[in-house]
């Protein structure tokens, strides 16, 4: 289970904790899911 950490304007978004090790986050609004990463420096 992931933890919801905001929602505006109809979207969700998400971290799960136990995907892979890339640091990304999950978009959601309705059926739809996006997920973006990041590459801290």
């Amino acid at each position: 289970m992931s933890p919801k950490f905001k929602e505006e304007n109809g979207f969700v978004f998400k971290i799960y904790s136990n995907e892979e090790e890339r640091k990304h986050v999950h978009v959601i609004k309705a059926e739809n899911e996006a997920n973006f990463g990041w590459n801290p420096t």
